[in-house]
């Protein structure tokens, strides 16, 4: 007697087997001989009837989700999967393509098909097949509910991948969400979603496309800037074109201060005239396939692997200077970085100059420099209270106004940052034209200093003094600065495209999500239709359209926040904002630090000091709330302290009430001409409270 055949038992996401119920393992007869079902793939354009089976088993999607039928004429996944039967949850579905296979029946041509008769479904991530049954001929139908593609870069046979899977892979990275997060959307919306390994394989199909895209739009960037940098130079008939470009590296984890222990970095270079990206990379020391491996002492199977660093983070950002560097100048012999804009934080400049080009030039980030004064002048903080952070932001504001004015002029600059801390101090003897006190010395105050008044203190004056010395002595170096704000914004882009509160550098998704914000950058959001179409895909008209409509608001937002008017406003709500959070913090007392609630000597305060009064709220009365008062000014003055022959008055009008008015409440805001009072806005006061209402003097 043969054995009983064992049922094939499944794994999970951790490679335990899954239960197996004895109803799984019993032969299924819910179909009946006019109910059976089609099992031509995907890639078949017509179903065979000879292909039709009488008793199905089980089925397997491409999600790796077993497929088994119900006794209700049904079909579903076993019991690792919610959805029991094509009638739960909903689907994505392309309507033109459901109308087109709901139009008839493939055997006997009449129609319409009917979705009641539907009696399996086949899930194939987010696509499905629907298994119809002709109410005329009893015929199978077999009904997708989306389009395919075949992958470009692969062979044409085998069934085709669905376009919505693939879709789900380039919104992953294009939002910035993983596997987890996409699927929980999918959740929520009660829509079946996509296994984690068939999620993977998409992934890395709409990764590569991101890929192509992106190094495209980096080589049509460099052609640009080149041809930007000629124009601008004027040296056509030049042997070679030495180019400006800002470089700056990060790290996916946030950096506490004092350790930098990332696992992954990234690079970026951004033509200064182009405002583009022209080249980029990653450095990861981790991959998950060959952790794994050695993990369990066995080969490494065949993969494209994500691991190309093996030092410190800080060493990744000059080796991937000396990277990029490298393929612009192999890329053109007329075409070499001449002087590259970056921050003073590592010694990127000399591994330059060591490996690459001994003539490379590079000018600091101004940006930076203020943020390093800002820092220095915050350590002066702790020695000198007098130096508030309003203080620390006027210094800096007038740092920023000496280095702008004197570009190119370090003589120019070097005096003007000597004068800096003497005119803060009320010394005005060496100041410029930039100074209003010569105009008006009398009545001279300071707009951005604590009240307007001068600095006091010796020993804060000696204190920045000597640090203003020091930045004048740097004059030349500081009278030549750039920007590398483009790739700071860019970094921002990256972080949300590639979370620091996630890691992907295991695989290859990093670099597919960095690609992902280059494109962006370079391209704009119409980057998505590109790759699309890099893919094999549809371009999609919602999808251009919403392409369109960020890009037209991105830009808009941009040329807004050039103007001198948006710097001016940005600049005093950040003044505005200053000022209250200290003002807050003084009544409030020290509530936060470190380590404050272990110090068992001082007990700390919890009372607060109260808020300051609210000033007078004014408000204009209805005109059906008042009453039209008639009466004389008798009076040698009008202010408070005046003697009134008649201190009250008791007026009676067109005979409907009498108002009692009392001179201390009534006049002590009349602050008006008595030569023409005909028509006028006064007050009175109500709950401590100024209340505005009309009057009519004759």
């Amino acid at each position: 007697m043969a054995a009983r055949e064992q049922p094939r038992r499944c794994r999970d996401r951790k490679g335990k087997f899954l239960s197996v119920r004895k109803s799984d393992c019993r032969p299924n007869n819910s179909f009946s001989n006019d109910q059976s079902c089609s099992l031509t793939s995907f890639a078949d354009e017509d179903v065979n009837t000879s292909s039709i089976c009488e008793n199905t088993a089980k089925y397997r999607d491409r999600n790796n989700m077993p497929m088994r039928s119900f006794s209700n004429g049904t079909s579903s996944t076993s019991s690792s999967s919610c959805v029991r039967s094509w009638q739960e949850g909903r689907r994505i579905i392309e309507l033109a393509i459901l109308a087109e296979g709901l139009e008839r029946c493939k055997f006997c041509e009449n129609g319409p098909l009917s979705l009641q008769s539907c009696f399996k479904e086949t899930r194939y991530g987010l696509g499905s097949l629907l298994y119809l049954k002709c109410c005329h001929c009893s015929g199978t139908n077999c009904v997708r509910t989306g389009k395919g593609h075949r992958s470009p870069q692969k062979c044409i046979s085998g069934s085709k991948i669905w376009d919505v899977n693939t879709k789900a892979g380039i919104a992953m990275l294009h939002t910035g969400i993983g596997e987890t997060q996409l699927n929980s959307l999918f959740g929520i919306l009660n829509i079946p979603g996509l296994h984690h390994k068939s999620l993977k394989e998409r992934e890395r199909e709409a990764g590569s496309g991101i890929l192509r895209v992106a190094r495209k739009s980096c080589k049509r960037a460099l052609d640009e800037e080149v041809e930007t940098t000629i124009h601008r130079k004027r040296k056509c008939d030049s042997p070679e074109v030495k180019l400006d470009a800002s470089y700056d590296a990060g790290w996916q984890k946030r950096g506490s201060g004092r350790a930098y222990n990332s696992l992954t970095g990234h690079a970026t270079l951004i033509g200064s005239e182009s405002g583009k990206v022209i080249d980029y990379t990653i450095r990861t020391k981790k991959c998950r396939i060959c952790d794994h491996a050695e993990s369990l002492n066995c080969e490494v199977k065949a993969h494209e692997c994500s691991k190309n660093w093996h030092g410190s983070a800080k060493a990744m950002e000059p080796d991937m200077a000396v990277e990029l560097v490298n393929n612009i100048n192999s890329n053109n012999e007329r075409n070499h970085i001449g002087t590259i804009i970056m921050d003073d934080d590592t010694t990127t400049l000399h591994h330059l100059r060591d490996k690459v080009d001994g003539k490379i030039e590079k000018q600091s980030d101004r940006n930076h420099v203020k943020k390093v004064l800002g820092n220095n002048l915050f350590e002066l903080q702790r020695s000198h209270k007098l130096l508030s952070t309003k203080v620390i932001m006027y210094l800096q504001k007038c740092f920023n106004y000496a280095v702008t004015q004197n570009e190119d002029d370090s003589d120019g600059l070097a005096k003007a940052l000597k004068c800096i801390v003497p005119h803060a101090f009320g010394d005005h003897d060496n100041c410029g034209n930039w100074c209003n006190f010569s105009k008006n010395p009398v009545s001279y105050t300071h707009k951005s200093l604590p009240y307007g008044k001068n600095l006091t203190g010796d020993d804060l004056r000696k204190a920045l003094d000597s640090l203003f010395t020091k930045l004048a002595d740097q004059s030349l170096k500081l009278a030549n600065l750039g920007s590398s704000q483009a790739n700071e914004s860019l970094n921002n882009g990256i972080a949300s495209k590639a979370p620091k509160a996630k890691f992907y550098g295991g695989s290859e998704s990093l670099m597919h999500r960095v690609s992902a914000a280059v494109a962006q950058k370079n391209i704009g959001h119409g980057y998505v239709v590109e790759v699309n179409k890099e893919n094999g895909l549809s371009p999609g008209d919602i999808t251009t359209f919403l392409a369109e409509k960020f890009d037209k608001a991105s830009n808009s937002k941009r040329a807004k926040n050039q103007t001198k008017e948006a710097k001016h406003r940005r600049q005093v709500l950040r003044e505005v904002r200053s000022g209250k959070q200290n003002a807050q913090e003084t009544r409030e007392g020290e509530t936060y630090k470190s380590g404050i609630d272990l110090d068992s000597a001082t007990t700390p305060s919890i009372s607060c000091i109260p808020d300051p009064p609210k000033p007078p709220v004014v408000r204009q009365l209805p005109d059906n709330e008042y009453t039209v008062v008639y009466f004389d000014l008798e009076t040698t003055s009008i202010g408070l302290e005046s003697t009134s022959s008649r201190s009250r008055q008791y007026v009676e009008m067109r005979n409907l009430t009498t108002i009692f008015i009392q001179k201390s409440r009534f006049l002590c805001k009349l602050r008006l001409s008595q030569d023409s009072l005909s028509l006028a806005t006064n007050y009175f006061i109500e709950d401590n409270h100024w209340t505005q209402y009309q009057s009519v003097f004759v």
